[in-house]
């Protein structure tokens, strides 16, 4: 038995003191507030088609990761956010010192759960670095699987994307194509895009087209062509952290580009002109880097010795 388990002894402090250090860590560096996930705002940015009672389960500490009405009573690992929580804590621990806490009450989202009763038994069992939990589970069935390891920016990220099918239409005609931009704004570009081909193509054939057509036609004829270029052209390796979608992005502004200055402005050639547009910033820096060597290595120089 480690000192922990010993009788009278709480977790509160430790876990207040790491929730403390978390939020000034986040301060210093500017990154947003680390709170529970809130089950609303999943349903309203994903949607939810239906729920059904699965029962009781023993389910992963780990994956608990939201909360039904008190997401911002604590931290995405379950640390306390006020003082004035410790009476409570501190009563869940001496009721089950020695024995397993009760079922909490939980809904399940792909493989993430949320709490709806049960929040300081769920926050102690980190403590105790519980490994599974007993729960009393619904499932909550939504149009995009979210995994447990998701954010709020992943949430925004998925809700836009379905955002993004559905206006566009291809969620009825291509519900698996490929398209993730890296900014979750820039399906709004995407949209943009097909809307303004759709145009383009229904003058072309003199009739009006069900958006979910022109987003097939999209996808299919310059999308996926596109991506191919870009692959055989080896953007990925010059732009290594652009997914498939910002570098089409890339190409398809830089296709702009060349129809304003009246130049060769097929696909291809708005692909060779990334490439090569990007080849020259390379080339810079590495002329810029070289002159920044010599300057140091030069005899007369405080660090050319």
């Amino acid at each position: 038995m480690s000192w922990e388990t010993l009788s009278g002894f709480s977790t509160f402090p430790k876990a207040r003191r790491k929730e403390v250090a978390r939020r000034l860590g986040r301060l210093v560096t500017g990154r947003d507030p680390d709170n529970l996930l809130s089950l609303d705002e999943v349903r309203e940015r994903l949607g939810a088609f239906e729920q059904w009672y699965v029962g009781l389960r023993s389910i992963p500490v780990s994956q608990i990761v939201g909360s039904v009405d008190r997401s911002t009573d604590f931290d995405r690992e379950f640390l306390p956010k006020r003082m004035n929580m410790e009476p409570r804590w501190r009563r869940v621990e001496q009721v089950f010192e020695t024995e397993a806490f009760p079922a909490i009450i939980a809904f399940k989202v792909g493989d993430a759960y949320f709490v709806e009763d049960g929040h300081h038994r769920v926050a102690i069992a980190r403590q105790r670095k519980t490994e599974f939990i007993d729960a009393d589970i619904t499932e909550v069935k939504t149009p995009v699987p979210i995994s447990a390891d998701i954010d709020v920016a992943g949430i925004i990220h998925k809700g836009m994307r379905q955002w993004f099918m559905k206006k566009s239409g291809l969620d009825l005609v291509r519900p698996r194509a490929a398209i993730d931009p890296s900014r979750p704004h820039a399906y709004t570009e995407f949209l943009d895009i097909i809307r303004a081909y759709g145009f383009e193509l229904m003058l072309e054939r003199q009739k009006v087209l069900e958006p979910a057509v022109v987003a097939a036609n999209w996808y299919d004829h310059l999308y996926l062509p596109a991506l191919g270029l870009i692959h055989e052209r080896g953007l990925p390796s010059i732009f290594p952290r652009a997914t498939d979608a910002d570098l089409y992005l890339r190409v398809h502004s830089q296709h702009r580009e060349l129809i304003a200055v009246g130049a060769s402005h097929t696909v291809d050639d708005a692909v060779a002109s990334t490439e090569s547009g990007e080849a020259k910033k390379l080339t810079a820096k590495a002329r810029l880097a070289a002159e920044d060597v010599k300057g140091i290595l030069r005899p007369d120089h405080p660090d050319g010795q």
